[in-house]
């Protein structure tokens, strides 16, 4: 059974994707440091290299750990290797940067921040929305693109689902999300019950709920819809 696809853009909603440097905030100075300058210190006194940062370390090391979310078209595995828009997008930032060797590692995207957060990645790259929580949290680099969203449903949408009004509408509706993604909360602002929601690791398992019937729906960025 495919899965037939249909875009609703929301107005007051705008994804902003962050495709690079994501990175701990740890990474750019430790807990407790002053912001104030720090007094003079005599001539006679052996003054100590500062340390290096991120990048440098980085750049040293000539390889930068990336993880990605799994989702098409952005970053997924075929044969065995890597790919996407992100992927090349990635490759080619850090070998500007002087980083010729990129790993690419897949990840759940609600992994993605623990993982960086961890030392699992050095830096994280997905359709992710720039949110006060996610700010305290990590550092975002400039969003590389922004889209609308839409919802994923069967081939006919046979429950005629056309917002997310109309899954809270009926009770007997269920929504597949991504775990850790904005959307859960947008849902639940539209009147979707959590009783409603399911989530799942990545956007292959929503796509394979929605054509086994498990869901009746799925939601994704302006991209993923067209991909479906």
């Amino acid at each position: 059974n495919f899965i037939w696809r249909r875009v609703f853009m929301k107005k007051h909603v705008l994804m902003l994707l962050t495709t690079l440097v994501i990175l701990v905030l740890a990474a750019c100075g430790g807990p407790g440091e002053s912001s104030e300058p720090a007094e003079e210190n005599d001539s006679s006194e052996t003054t100590t290299a500062s340390e290096p940062s991120k990048l440098e370390k980085l750049q040293e090391a000539g390889t930068v750990k990336i993880g990605f979310a799994n989702e098409v078209p952005y970053a997924y595995e075929e044969n065995g290797e890597k790919k996407g828009a992100n992927v090349d997008i990635a490759k080619a930032v850090f070998k500007e940067l002087g980083i010729e060797n990129v790993e690419a590692q897949l990840a759940d995207f609600g992994q993605l921040i623990p993982g960086v957060q961890a030392g699992q990645f050095d830096v994280i790259t997905a359709g992710m929305a720039i949110n006060p929580d996610r700010c305290e949290r990590v550092l975002f680099s400039e969003p590389e693109m922004k889209y609308g969203e839409g919802l994923i449903v069967q081939t006919g949408n046979p429950q005629n689902i056309q917002s997310y009004k109309d899954i809270a509408a009926n009770p007997e509706l269920k929504v597949v999300v991504m775990e850790g993604t904005t959307e859960i909360g947008f849902l639940q602002e539209e009147g979707v019950s959590p009783d409603q929601i399911i989530t799942a690791p990545d956007i292959p398992a929503t796509f394979s709920a929605v054509q086994a019937g498990r869901a009746h729906a799925t939601t994704g960025t302006e991209m993923t819809v067209k991909m479906a």
